[in-house]
Order: C-alpha cells, then sequence, then structure tokens
C-alpha cells in the first residue's frame, strides 16, 4: 500500500536533503583545515543547542552565536550563513520543535553573518559582542511582536547568553580565527 507510514519512515525528509545541501556547498567553499574547524564547530553547536531538550529552563547556552560569527569572518559570511541554518534546522527537527520562530531565527542570523563582513577588521571579542547584542535586540524585537509577555520572562536568559558569549568570543575566538587561517 503506497501512502502508509510505514513507507513515509523509510523515506528520508525533504530537510534531510537540505541539510545535506547545506553541507556539499560548505565542503565546497571550505579549505580542509576550515572544513575540519567548521565541521567540529557545526557539531559541537548543535550538541550544545539540544540541552534545552533535557533541561526544562532556558540558561542562555548556546554556541551558534560564536560559530556563526567565527566562521563569517574567518571563512566568508555565506558559510556563517550556512551553518547557523544547518545548526537551526537539525537542532529544532531533532527536538521536534517546528515553529514559526524558525524562519525569523534564521534571518537574525543572516544578518549577523554578512554583518560581521562590516566588522571584520574589529578584535572577535568586540564583533562577537556587537553581534552578540544585535541579536539579542533583533530577536526581543520579534518575540515582543509576537509574544509581548514573554519579553520579560527572556531577560535573564539573554542576559546570560550574552555574558557567555562575551566569555566564547574573549576565550576561544581568537584561537579559532587562526585556526581558520
Amino acid at each position: 500500500m503506497a501512502g502508509t507510514k510505514a513507507d513515509k519512515k523509510k523515506r528520508p525528509s525533504h530537510s534531510l536533503y537540505l541539510l545535506l545541501l547545506a553541507l556539499v556547498i560548505i565542503l565546497f567553499i571550505s579549505g580542509r583545515t576550515s572544513l575540519v574547524i567548521t565541521l567540529v564547530l557545526i557539531f559541537i553547536s548543535i550538541i550544545v543547542s539540544l540541552y534545552r531538550y533535557f533541561i526544562p529552563f532556558d540558561i542562555g547556552l548556546e554556541f551558534l552565536t560564536f560559530t556563526t560569527v567565527v566562521l563569517s569572518i574567518g571563512v566568508s559570511p555565506f558559510v556563517g550563513f550556512i551553518a547557523a541554518i544547518i545548526i537551526i534546522l537539525f537542532s529544532h527537527i531533532a527536538t521536534q520543535n517546528i515553529c514559526v520562530f524558525i524562519p525569523i531565527k534564521i534571518v537574525a542570523y543572516g544578518a549577523i553573518a554578512f554583518l560581521s563582513l562590516a566588522m571584520k577588521g574589529m578584535a572577535i571579542t568586540h564583533v562577537g559582542i556587537i553581534l552578540t547584542v544585535i541579536k539579542i535586540i533583533i530577536l526581543g524585537m520579534v518575540t515582543f511582536m509576537l509574544n509581548p509577555g514573554r519579553v520579560m520572562t527572556d531577560i535573564p536568559s539573554n542576559v546570560l547568553n550574552l555574558l557567555i558569549n562575551i566569555y566564547f568570543f574573549t576565550a576561544f575566538g581568537g584561537m579559532v580565527l587562526g585556526l581558520l587561517d
């Protein structure tokens, strides 16, 4: 019987094909060393993003901003953006958290990927802090438009997110950029 649930489970979803296509694009754009670092950053970002599946509250921990900014500066904004799309889609699909916020999140991370190009001459710590704040503002404004009551509950996790990203960019930003050269 065509179209049964068993048949549908055997076929990969369209999302899987899109993720594989994005990885192939990164393969062609990145050099060998950049490719390894890119894949490691994507893997770490996905693992970190899955913590929300196991912890019932948001502590502001995410590695996506760091990965997007570092890859945007170290390789190209396009690679940073594609990596962000892969991480966002994979983590939302893996946790079965498909919502209206996904395209908004993709646009926000696309904005910081391409804004990083304008800040390429600045220190990575400064770029990371500025773009983390911009991301928090963009997502906060959208959250306010969609669900005004949630903005106040997001403030503690946003402050923690900023502090965590300051640490990531200060401690690891320069080192990872050096590996991407």
